[in-house]
């Protein structure tokens, strides 16, 4: 049985619905509920530090890590505080955490006992690269890695939603809402945006009827349609 089988639950959970797709970029924080039209309706997922955005209720939330390129210990800090503040959280509806890159654990990654005390389903995640290797299928397959937000939105696409509205996706290279004096160029974001690319390839092939719009697009502009707001 495949690590990913617990995802299978949710296949065509949210049908006709809309989702909007968090992720941790400045511009979220100029996010309205007003920039999406049945806001009450629509189901809410977010990523890694939007844990730290209290006052929005989250349907779904996907971990892995809270990166850093620092020291380890510097880095073993900041996940010990993102895994106190999603215990925090009891307002999230479910959360999900990747625990295997590629079939094995990795030191970056929460332990499968750290996703025990968060109440998370684990999950695993491939580093391979390209649109073939995105599946529709994730209760089969390793998610997409190289940004967790294509974990998020893979599980969206999965549960069947006829719409997905993108926040705070500024592929800005890691840079957040909580920073937003960052510009958005760094070498890590050409990297993200070409994942980007693949993840539009894949989303066009296989869920052409779903559309995907971005809100304050900076770094995704052009690549999706956009919301006016």
């Amino acid at each position: 049985m495949h690590y990913n089988h617990n995802l299978s639950a949710f296949k065509n959970k949210h049908l006709k619905q809309s989702a909007v797709v968090f992720g941790t970029g400045p511009t979220l924080s100029k996010f309205s509920e007003e920039d999406v039209g049945d806001w009450e309706n629509c189901i809410k997922i977010g990523v890694n530090s939007m844990v730290y955005h209290e006052k929005m209720h989250l349907d779904y939330y996907f971990c892995g890590h809270d990166a850093s390129k620092e020291s380890w210990h510097y880095h073993n800090q900041l996940k010990r505080t993102l895994l106190d503040q999603i215990i925090h959280r009891s307002d999230i509806g479910q959360v999900f955490c990747a625990t295997r890159v590629n079939g094995q654990p990795n030191r970056y990654h929460f332990s499968d006992q750290e996703s025990k005390a968060m109440g998370a389903i684990n999950y695993g995640i491939s580093s391979n690269s390209g649109h073939e290797h995105i599946k529709k299928d994730i209760d089969l397959h390793d998610l997409y890695n190289h940004s967790i937000i294509f974990s998020s939105l893979q599980f969206a696409l999965y549960t069947g939603v006829e719409k997905i509205f993108l926040v705070g996706c500024d592929c800005g290279g890691g840079f957040s809402f909580m920073f937003p004096e960052k510009k958005f160029v760094s070498s890590e974001a050409r990297s993200i945006h070409r994942h980007w690319l693949e993840f539009e390839k894949f989303s066009s092939q296989h869920y052409p009827d779903v559309e995907i719009l971005s809100i304050r697009p900076v770094g995704l502009k052009g690549l999706f349609g956009e919301k006016k707001t």
